[in-house]
């Protein structure tokens, strides 16, 4: 039935009766929508024999509708997650799964990310992958509504970290941090920091959540930052380094710095952020700074 009333009609005749046995033909009808309204009157009925096997058909269907009701009856399932990991497993060790399978596969992980053999079996596939594996398995735990971040994941981000890791795997693994706020794992995000074999952006991000964790910026940070922001021609860099300079607790001299040598200089697309740094109770020799860079920026020319 199109009309979604009858529809609705008809979904709570079938699960009033209560018969499974009948209505689990239906799921083998030619009409998507059939199968869609016998997959939702199986769930919801009282006798319901509904298991795992029964959706993992629909899973890969050519249907959109009818494959995001099968993921949401299966999400309603948490005593499923067993069953959703060996099919997980079973087609990851044949290969990357395709873009739409991809994202199908993704979507099934998220909903039972809460479930502790899941988390398990994350971290387990992180370690043992390579690659987009990793991505593809680093990308459920960023993309996971769990509330509590289990240690199990604290772990596994620590070790893509680590030196070993891929470039690309420790990127992701940054942004995962400081999307959940991973303060335990400053000590490893400080090392990388202070690496100088790594390129200025991924440096950059670490020292971005670094100084959520630990405002005040010491003389060799401020250093290195500052000489990116003055000799930096890219201007996403520049960004980036605005970014974190607004974020830190900058010292008067700090202050006096970015006033007096860089502000005059900055451009109107970086100036407002610039400015942002002074807000606050500074001293009267600051606030002095920052007026004559003002008065010297050709950013202001036209005002």
């Amino acid at each position: 039935a199109s009309d979604r009333f009858v529809r609705h009609a008809i979904i709570y005749a079938l699960v009033t009766i209560n018969k499974p046995g009948l209505v689990k033909q239906a799921l083998n009808h030619r009409s998507k929508h059939v199968q869609e309204a016998a997959l939702i009157a199986l769930d919801q009925m009282e006798a319901s024999t509904l298991s795992a096997n029964d959706l993992i058909g629909f899973l890969n269907q050519s249907d959109y509708q009818l494959q995001q009701t099968t993921l949401w009856i299966a999400s309603l399932h948490p005593e499923w997650s067993s069953q959703i990991i060996a099919l997980v497993d079973k087609r990851l060790s044949s290969g990357l799964p395709t873009e739409k399978e991809g994202v199908l596969f993704k979507e099934l992980l998220i909903s039972f990310s809460s479930k502790e053999d899941v988390q398990t079996f994350i971290a387990q596939k992180i370690r043992e992958c390579s690659g987009e594996k990793q991505l593809f398995f680093l990308d459920v735990i960023a993309k996971s509504k769990t509330t509590q971040f289990p240690s199990t994941w604290v772990n596994v981000i620590g070790e893509q970290l680590e030196p070993r890791a891929e470039l690309m795997i420790k990127a992701k693994a940054l942004r995962i941090a400081e999307l959940r706020n991973l303060f335990s794992l400053a000590p490893k995000i400080r090392k990388l920091a202070l690496d100088t074999s790594y390129a200025p952006n991924l440096r950059l991000d670490a020292m971005a959540i670094l100084v959520k964790h630990q405002p005040a910026l010491n003389a060799a940070d401020f250093s290195y930052l500052f000489s990116l922001l003055t000799s930096s021609k890219d201007a996403s860099m520049q960004q980036k380094v605005v970014y974190i300079l607004d974020q830190a607790a900058l010292s008067e001299a700090q202050l006096g710095k970015v006033a007096y040598q860089f502000l005059p200089l900055a451009d109107a697309m970086i100036l407002p952020r610039i400015v942002s740094m002074f807000s606050g109770k500074h001293s009267v020799a600051i606030g002095q700074q920052l007026a004559a860079a003002l008065m010297r920026s050709s950013s202001l020319d036209g005002f």
